[in-house]
């Protein structure tokens, strides 16, 4: 049985993008070895599986650690429990919605979409150059001083932190940190808590596609700690970025040498 779920993961990964996905898979010749073949055949690919669940586990895991950083140093934004000023979102950082139509663009320029944003990681999952996709509508700029906030369907917790210039979807919603009051590092892990994940899905109106209005964020009551402890955290948050990068590149590669044996396992070239 584990060696026929393998195949069909394998299968899955060849007809990905093909439409005619059902005729694929009737049509597709594969190859059944002998039963103790299959035996070592399953045995190299969980081991390959469990490099892959260990990454994602230690990345989950730096994760969580910068979630309990935040919490220790400020408490719990439901109950403010280290009795901070509660403020307004508006007086701490300025929703930009500065649009651009495609003549505007300059050419290094990154174009960012919802679905190039991973929910609850604040990871990209790719970035594309706008002059490598046709856009024919006006999008919002941003830059290296924002970070970025997905209106659309807010319950999917998809919130950035870009070190580029460029573009993004009008479902995104840039957000500045005001200077010397709030920093943006702060507000993304702070935006990214399941207590304002849930504040947000409350006010947000459409029963198909749910949006939060920037009017909505801007009256959203936060607690304000001090810039220089916000600082502080901000360096501790991006140390663990560094990391948190490798630990997806090497997930990268990981996953494409398991899609690698697998597909050389049912090619007959593994064993």
């Amino acid at each position: 049985p584990k060696y026929f779920y393998f195949l069909l993961q394998g299968l899955k990964i060849e007809s990905h993008g093909n439409s005619r996905h059902d005729k694929f898979l009737k049509e597709k010749k594969i190859i059944i070895p002998p039963i103790d073949t299959q035996k070592k055949i399953v045995f190299i690919l969980e081991k390959a599986e469990k490099l892959k669940e260990y990454r994602k586990q230690s990345i989950d895991l730096t994760n969580d650690y910068i979630n309990s950083v935040l919490l220790t140093m400020f408490g719990n934004p439901n109950i403010n429990n280290k009795n901070w000023p509660i403020v307004k979102f508006k007086s701490v950082a300025v929703i930009k919605r500065n649009t651009l139509h495609p003549d505007q663009f300059e050419d290094n320029y990154i174009y960012i979409g919802l679905e190039h944003i991973e929910s609850c990681t604040g990871k990209f999952l790719n970035k594309i150059n706008v002059r490598d996709i046709e856009l024919k509508s006006s999008k919002f700029y941003f830059d290296e001083k924002c970070l970025l906030y997905g209106k659309l369907r807010p319950y999917l917790n998809k919130v950035v932190i870009p070190n580029f210039k460029g573009v993004c979807s009008t479902d995104i919603l840039p957000i500045k940190p005001i200077d010397n009051v709030s920093n943006r590092y702060f507000l993304a892990y702070l935006l990214k808590q399941n207590y304002f994940v849930k504040k947000a899905a409350s006010v947000s109106t459409g029963a198909n596609l749910p949006r939060i209005s920037p009017k909505s964020i801007d009256k959203f009551d936060i607690y304000l700690p001090p810039l220089y402890l916000q600082n502080k955290f901000a360096e501790i948050a991006t140390g663990f970025d560094s990391i948190n990068n490798y630990q997806n590149q090497t997930r990268y590669y990981i996953d494409n040498y398991f899609n690698y044996i697998m597909k050389s396992a049912f090619a007959g070239e593994l064993c």
